[in-house]
């Protein structure tokens, strides 16, 4: 079911996810990993219309000018935030907050 609401999978069909090779430079650990890794540098964030893109685009650039370890902190400061927002809509299993969402057939979304 939560592949469904994802829309990964369909009527029991796995549908847009596919492999890809995963790149990593080993120069640019936090940026150079991934499928396809954006060049945040090369990026005008002027010239994208969406509020939220231009910032994350500013908050990138900013990023690569920092060290490593501060680059973590950002991270670990980040997985912290969004993992609390996941437990409270019943994203994470095996919580209270998870058995109420999807054992009582219940979904808030």
């Amino acid at each position: 079911r939560f592949a469904e609401l994802l829309g990964v999978k369909e009527d029991g069909e796995w549908g847009p996810l596919q492999t890809a090779e995963l790149v990593h430079d080993v120069d640019d650990p936090m940026f150079g990993y991934g499928a396809e890794p954006e060049d945040w540098d090369g990026m005008d964030e002027l010239s994208l219309s969406s509020v939220r893109l231009k910032e994350l685009v500013v908050t990138m650039k900013e990023l690569k000018t920092k060290s490593y370890n501060d680059q973590l902190k950002w991270l670990k400061r980040k997985k912290y935030v969004t993992m609390k927002e996941a437990k409270k809509v019943g994203m994470i299993e095996k919580t209270e907050e998870w058995e109420k969402r999807w054992r009582s057939g219940e979904d808030e979304t």
